[in-house]
């Protein structure tokens, strides 16, 4: 799972001192969904083996490569042919573009000898842009306080004659995002994003 932000950070950004058991199971989900909806990794690297159809351009499932292992051709459970590091190059949006002219006595670069190609690479953003950590922790904190009021959003509240209201307060319905009004709606169009892109 990325590594956004930890329940310690989320109890600096708050300014107090929060309850470890909310805290960390809302710290854990927050980070977890910023995973899901950019399909990245974050705060962390994670090395994978994928397999894929032949041909001479693949598009890994993930971005932010950081190195290619191994790229292996022929047929899983067979005899299989890594290739030469000089065959191939990778870009950071997980590209991969094949020289089998350069490849040095592997079979014939077709679907029908070749029909498998296997990728080992390393992904993930060690370092996490600022603005995605504020964005995830502020989801986090208003996360922390729905959970705490009991399943409540409490948007505005009252002593005699003193009212407080908070900023993430919505007013009427369908009248579309506002960021520059609704901090809340700031958050998810900042980790919308850092959605994964392909070019």
């Amino acid at each position: 799972m990325s590594v956004i932000f930890t329940a310690a950070d989320l109890n600096s950004y708050s300014g107090k001192t929060l309850q470890s058991g909310p805290a960390a199971e809302v710290t854990a989900s927050v980070n977890a969904y910023i995973e899901t909806q950019t399909h990245r990794c974050w705060g962390e690297s994670r090395t994978v083996v994928e397999r894929y159809d032949w041909g001479k351009t693949l598009w890994l499932r993930h971005q932010d490569v950081t190195a290619v292992t191994a790229i292996k051709v022929g047929w899983p459970g067979q005899i299989q042919t890594t290739l030469p590091s000089s065959s191939y190059f990778f870009n950071e949006w997980g590209r991969i573009t094949l020289f089998w002219m350069l490849a040095g006595g592997v079979a014939s670069p077709s679907g029908y000898y070749n029909d498998y190609i296997e990728v080992s690479y390393s992904y993930g953003m060690l370092t996490v842009p600022s603005d995605l950590k504020e964005a995830a922790m502020g989801v986090a904190l208003q996360m922390y306080n729905w959970a705490i009021a009991g399943g409540k959003e409490i948007v505005a509240t009252s002593v005699d004659s003193f009212r407080q209201e908070y900023a993430g307060a919505v007013r009427g319905a369908n009248t579309g995002p506002t960021p520059y009004k609704d901090v809340a709606e700031t958050h998810f169009m900042t980790i919308k994003g850092y959605a994964m892109q392909r070019l």
